[in-house]
């Protein structure tokens, strides 16, 4: 790694690491045998370097209370939608837009979905709470609950394939969140990638346990701590969600 950027190295161990996870996954490769790093105290595992910028690239709580308080008083929809990832996790705009409200949100007062980026490689659900924040959120975009309705009927009636309008709704979150980074000042570049970072960065500073955390943002399928720790249901998880905006 002599000589190669933070970022490039990141590239080339990601990869290594998608690899032995999907091993693990199948049970070709030992979950002892894993050689990346978990938490702070596994001194001799592997840690994936990060750029500069992308380190910076998340909001601090009090920041996104600034963007919650900004879309109370804009009531703009794509800012909701932002917010909505958020507080869901760091849900993709890929599962957004094809997120329902069904009998497991009625039941539960949760989410659970299969997660686009990886259909097709395993069948993992990823399971998040609805909270207070939540039902706000919706109270303000005029959105009501329908069992087998989608959460976010303004994508849904978007036309063209699924890509098309993916890229569509995209470029309306973009200007959007432009618009709203110049009226808040913040110095750094807000994309929906954000709201991930934002999501990691703050619920471990306020205490949620770190394999809850690789759980809600579809990561525990592949953790070796997945192996040891059992899942844990909405009731356990919503305290924690409910904290995402206030201490």
């Amino acid at each position: 790694g002599e000589g190669l950027a933070p970022a490039t190295m990141n590239i080339y161990l990601s990869a290594i690491k998608a690899s032995v996870n999907f091993g693990i996954y199948k049970g070709y490769i030992k979950s002892e045998q894993y050689p990346f790093k978990r938490n702070t105290y596994e001194v001799d595992k592997v840690t994936l370097p990060k750029s500069g910028k992308r380190d910076d690239n998340y909001f601090t709580q009090p920041q996104m209370q600034e963007v919650w308080e900004y879309f109370k008083r804009t009531q703009n929809p794509y800012i909701g939608t932002f917010l909505f990832s958020y507080l869901c996790g760091g849900m993709n705009l890929a599962d957004i837009i094809e997120l329902k409200f069904d009998d497991f949100y009625f039941d539960e007062g949760g989410f659970r979905f299969s997660r686009n980026k990886t259909k097709g490689k395993n069948d993992f659900k990823t399971t998040v709470p609805s909270t207070k924040l939540t039902e706000e959120l919706f109270r303000i975009m005029n959105i009501v609950p329908q069992k087998g309705e989608f959460v976010f009927k303004m994508f849904a009636k978007k036309k063209g394939d699924y890509f098309a309008k993916k890229r569509n709704i995209s470029s309306y979150i973009n200007k959007s969140l432009d618009s709203m980074m110049q009226m808040l000042t913040f110095e750094k570049k807000c994309t929906m990638t954000t709201t991930r970072h934002s999501f990691a960065t703050i619920a471990n500073k306020q205490g949620m346990p770190f394999n809850m955390v690789e759980a809600a943002m579809s990561h525990s399928n592949g953790g070796v701590s997945s192996h040891y720790i059992g899942g844990w249901d909405v009731s356990e998880m919503r305290p924690y969600f409910e904290k995402l905006l206030t201490a």
